[in-house]
Order: C-alpha cells, then sequence, then structure tokens
C-alpha cells in the first residue's frame, strides 16, 4: 500500500529528477536533485494553474455562447409568435374581431398590465360653438362628347383630398383586455373641448407615442384625473384610402400602459416593435375589411335595384275604370302574386329571422336602428303588419309572409304612413341614403303596397257597399214578411 502511493505520487517527479541528475551528472548530485525538485513543483503549479484557467476561460465562452444560443433562440421564439399574431390580425373578418384580435395580441405579447383600443367619433360641438365645414373634392371637368366612330374618353376621377380631421371628436373605448372591461364606453374629448392630452397629441401626430415613464411626460399623463406612475404607449391605426380622401386617416389608437399594476415594469423597445408592426398590419387590414364591406354593399345595392325594377304593373293587369269587381280582383290577386310576393322572397332570401354567417343580414337587426332613419322605417313595418316592435323576429317574418293586400285597411296604411314620415320630420323615402339593407327591403315593400292599395280599397268598397246592400234587402224582405204575417194574423182573427 505504501509503496503504491509513494508510486502514484511520488514516483513521477522522482523518476524525471533522477534522469536529469544522471543525465547532467553535477559535482553534487543531492543538492541538484532538491533544487531541480522544487522547480518542478513551480512549473507543475504553474501548468495546473494555466490548465484551470484555459477551463475557465472553455467554460465562459461555452456559458456565453449557451446564454447567446438562449437570446437567439427567445427572439426567434418572440419572432414566431409575433408573426402568428400580426398573421391573425391580418385574416381577421370583421371590425370587432380584428379589434378583439389586437388587444389579445398585444396583452399576450408586450409587457403592459393594460390594453384598450380607442375609435375616433365625431360628436356634436358644444353650444354656441360650430364644426369647421368638411372640405369638397374639385369637380373636374367632362370629357368632350367623342367624334362619331370613337370611343368615350373615361370621366376623370376627382383629386382624392388629405384626411380630414374634425375639430369635435371623442376618442371612446370599444374594447379592452379581460381586466379592463370597465373601460368600455370610456372617452377623451378632443382639445376643442378645452383640454390637451397625449391621446389627441398621437391623434394629431399620426406617430406612435412611447413613454417609459409617464410621470415626466408633457404634457402631464393623468388616468382618469389621476397622476399615476408607469409606463404608456399609443399606436394609431391609420385607415387605407377611401373615394374621397387618401390614406392616413386616424381611426383610432391601440393603447398599452403599466399604470395601475406592478409599477416596477417598464415597456421595452420590443413593445415598440410590437405596437408599430400592429399599427401597420391593422392599418392593412382595416383597409381590406372596408373594400370587403364596400363589395357587401355593392351586391346589396344591387339586390334592391333588381327589386324595385320588378315592382311594375304588367300590362295586362293595369285597372280600368270600366273593370268590375270580379276583375279586379283578378288582377290584384295576380298583381300581389308577381310584386308583393317577389318582395316576400327575397325578404325570406337576404333577412331571415336571425343572421347566417359572419355577414348575414336579419330582421333580428331593427330593434338596434332606434332613433336613426332605418329606425323610423321598423316602425312603418310593424305598423304595416299591425305587430308590436317588442314582438320575435320570428313572429315579425310570419307577418310579413302572411301580409295580405286584400285586408288592408286605410287605417292602417295611414298609420304606416306616419311611422314613416311624422309631422314636421325630414321625409324618408326609397331614395334616402344610409338605410340598412333590410330597411331598403321594408321600402320596398311598402313601394308594393303603395302600387296596389287603390285598388285594394276600391275593392274593399265596392264589397263593403255590396254587404251593405245585402243586408239592408235582406232586413227589407225580412221586414216586409214580418208585415205581412202580422197583416194575414190580423185577417185570421175572429171580430169582436
Amino acid at each position: 500500500m505504501d509503496a503504491q502511493y509513494l508510486q502514484e505520487n511520488v514516483g513521477p517527479a522522482l523518476t524525471a529528477g533522477l534522469a536529469s541528475v544522471a543525465a547532467g551528472q553535477p559535482d553534487d548530485p543531492v543538492d541538484y536533485l532538491a533544487h531541480w525538485l522544487l522547480k518542478y513543483l513551480a512549473v507543475q503549479d504553474k501548468k495546473e494553474k494555466v490548465s484551470a484557467a484555459q477551463e475557465l476561460i472553455t467554460k465562459e465562452k461555452e456559458a456565453a455562447e449557451a446564454a447567446d444560443a438562449a437570446k437567439v433562440t427567445a427572439k426567434e421564439e418572440r419572432f414566431f409568435k409575433l408573426k402568428k399574431a400580426l398573421e391573425e390580425v391580418a385574416a381577421t373578418t370583421s371590425f370587432n374581431q380584428m379589434y378583439d384580435v389586437m388587444v389579445k395580441t398585444a396583452r399576450e405579447q408586450s409587457n403592459s398590465d393594460n390594453v384598450y383600443l380607442m375609435l375616433l367619433e365625431q360628436t356634436p360641438p358644444p353650444e354656441g360653438q360650430e364644426e369647421d365645414p368638411e372640405p369638397e373634392q374639385e369637380p373636374v371637368e367632362p370629357p368632350p362628347e367623342p367624334e362619331e366612330g370613337e370611343e368615350p374618353a373615361p370621366v376623370p376621377e376627382p383629386e382624392k383630398l388629405d384626411p380630414w380631421l374634425p375639430k369635435f371628436t371623442t376618442l371612446r373605448v370599444v374594447t379592452a383586455n379581460e381586466e379592463n372591461k370597465w373601460m368600455v364606453g370610456k372617452t377623451v374629448q378632443a382639445p376643442a373641448y378645452g383640454k390637451q392630452t397625449v391621446s389627441y397629441s398621437t391623434v394629431d401626430s399620426k406617430e406612435l407615442t412611447f413613454l417609459p415613464n409617464v410621470m415626466v411626460s408633457e404634457p402631464p399623463i393623468t388616468f382618469f384625473d389621476m397622476p399615476m406612475p408607469g409606463s404608456f404607449a399609443a399606436q394609431p391605426v391609420l385607415k387605407g384610402e377611401d373615394e374621397k380622401y387618401k390614406a392616413g386617416g386616424v381611426l383610432g389608437l391601440l393603447c398599452v400602459d403599466t399604470v395601475g399594476g406592478d409599477s416596477t415594469k417598464t415597456l421595452t423597445d420590443e413593445d415598440k416593435e410590437l405596437l408599430l408592426e400592429m399599427g401597420r398590419v391593422a392599418g392593412s387590414t382595416f383597409e381590406r375589411l372596408m373594400a370587403e364591406k364596400k363589395a357587401r354593399k355593392a351586391a346589396e345595392d344591387d339586390i334592391v335595384a333588381k327589386l324595385l325594377e320588378a315592382l311594375v304593373i304588367p300590362e295586362e293587369q293595369e285597372v280600368a275604370e270600366e273593370d268590375e269587381v270580379d276583375a279586379l280582383e283578378g288582377k290584384l290577386a295576380a298583381c300581389d302574386t308577381a310584386i308583393i310576393g317577389e318582395v316576400k322572397k327575397v325578404f325570406k332570401e337576404q333577412t331571415p329571422p336571425q343572421p347566417v354567417g359572419e355577414y348575414g343580414r336579419s330582421l333580428s337587426e331593427l330593434s338596434g336602428w332606434e332613433g336613426t332613419p332605418s329606425g323610423r322605417v321598423a316602425a312603418m313595418l310593424y305598423a304595416l303588419v299591425q305587430e308590436e316592435a317588442t314582438c320575435t323576429p320570428e313572429d315579425l317574418e310570419g307577418k310579413i309572409q302572411s301580409l295580405d293586400i286584400k285586408t288592408l285597411s286605410e287605417e292602417t296604411l295611414a298609420a304606416a304612413a306616419a311611422a314613416l314620415n311624422p309631422e314636421g320630420a325630414d321625409p324618408i323615402t326609397k331614395e334616402t341614403e344610409g338605410l340598412e339593407f333590410p330597411a331598403q327591403l321594408c321600402m320596398a315593400l311598402m313601394e308594393a303596397v303603395n302600387m296596389l292599395k287603390d285598388t285594394s280599397l276600391k275593392i274593399q268598397k265596392i264589397r263593403k257597399e255590396e254587404e251593405e246592400a245585402r243586408i239592408a234587402e235582406e232586413e227589407r224582405i225580412k221586414k216586409e214578411e214580418e208585415e205581412a204575417a202580422a197583416a194575414a194574423a190580423a185577417e185570421a182573427a175572429p171580430a169582436e
């Protein structure tokens, strides 16, 4: 055991030292060996230190490479998460869905506690003040008439205007993350109402506002009139161009902050990048959704236009002065099927009681039109089918489909007309702009009814007169029979 210990721990050094003594053959080999062993120890110690240093360097290098790799992995992971989130925003198929996905993404991807989306809305000016007039496009000269055989020149488009921002507007919160749903409906008013805010500074600049510390911002930021520490950022969501204005108008603001939560949290440059990207994607998505909405509106307008064109009384069904009541009833029945029946058919196809699909229109919309021109059209429909506004869409559909022109009274028609155009109100007609699609179908139904109402009322009057004459004749005959019976009874009675 001792020999093994010496061999493992002393043997290598002693063997090398003796070899050196043998090679050098010094005069004092013992002293030489002693000094050689001391030098050996120093060399070995140095080697161990160098080895340890090299090992430390290697470990530090490996740790740094691992940290860099982790950063790359984290950055790649964030990139792919951001890419997926932006794709979700871009894939939305409605404005409300886009708003909700934006808020959800900003909350999950950023260092914020609070996320909310505000939309810009024009609002009435204070009493005694007026809104600036909206700019108008310069009229364009129509092209000259083409020479015979030439193709007509295209009509030039008027030059589009820079986006217009009304003086009196309000930013209204339309959606927020779950913990801040209480903010929905809250508003921030434009400076024209008396106070400048960071939100409206962002609207004016159309650029990202990014404040890591709101306590040193200018103007000072308050939240519902209370100063609070934290970070705040607001990214404008810009509109694309439309028929009148160039791109760049402000749709609203996507806001994130750490106010009122963990005050040690701060928004980072990564959050800034997120908001900028979301603003870009939201702008292009808004433009796409507007184009799709415009296409749906054009399709709806086409349906209404074709329906109104079809509301024509066939020549053979035109009422003549000499027509007897039976002929009138035959013509009315034919027109009821061809004209009112066509409107009912379109109603059933295009506006069922409940919406079908994401963009389906339905009778359930009518309850949300109160206070609008379409709301007056809805009131007209309720009066026409003699139904309460609180009825279910299913009941309303049944009343529309069972509407019978032959039984509509003057009182019902008058009530419908009064509901549509109350005394003193601006008249609503089928040409009125801005009516909802179901309201336009209601106007088509009223148009069809008005085309046939005179014939229907004439028939009702004739039939009523005939019925009254029949009843009067029956009463006369009955009276004569009673009088004859009484006279016969008197003659048959014995004389007193």
